[in-house]
Parts: C-alpha cells; structure tokens; sequence
C-alpha cells in the first residue's frame, strides 16, 4: 500500500474511531449521550472492545481496547478501500 492510500485508509478509520470514542468515554462517564441513540448505533461496533476492557478494568483500560480497536478498524477499511482504489484506477487507465 502507497503512502497516498495508507493516509486515506488512516483517514476513513480516524473518522469513524474518533466519534466511537466519543461515544465510548461519554458512556463510562455518565454524563448523558451526546451523539442521538441512532448514531450511538451505528458507532456501537467500534467501542466493543473499549466496553469490554472498560468494564473489566476501568477507564485506562477502556483506552487500550480503544486502541486496538483502531488497529482493528484501520485493517477493515484497508479492506474495503481496495478493491474501490482498483476499480478507481482501473476506470483512469481505460
């Protein structure tokens, strides 16, 4: 994978961790949902592993399944983005 397409990759997975995130933080404060219970769905998957870490050992471990979930993200989105960059490619070079 180029650099241009590692930094989109890096791109599509921050944007949807970092609201997960959000979304995961907010929970273990307590403090009310920020984001509407239809959005907190769709983030949902992208806080399993903060949930489980978090509730097994608090809010510090809360951010390494964060984390991990990230690596986790990035290696989805890399799959879904490259058969969509072929076909991108593949269009510019017909």
């Amino acid at each position: 994978m180029k650099g241009r397409d590692f930094t989109i990759v890096l791109y599509i997975a921050l944007i949807y961790w970092i609201p997960s995130s959000i979304a995961l933080l907010d929970m273990f404060r307590g403090s009310g949902l920020i984001f509407p219970d239809w959005i907190d769905t769709i983030l949902m998957p992208g806080n399993i592993l903060g949930l489980a870490f978090g509730y097994g050992g608090g809010g510090v471990l809360a951010i390494v399944g964060q984390l991990v979930e990230l690596i986790i993200i990035f290696f989805i989105a890399r799959i879904i983005y490259e058969p969509i960059r072929r076909k991108i490619h593949k269009d510019d070079k017909e």
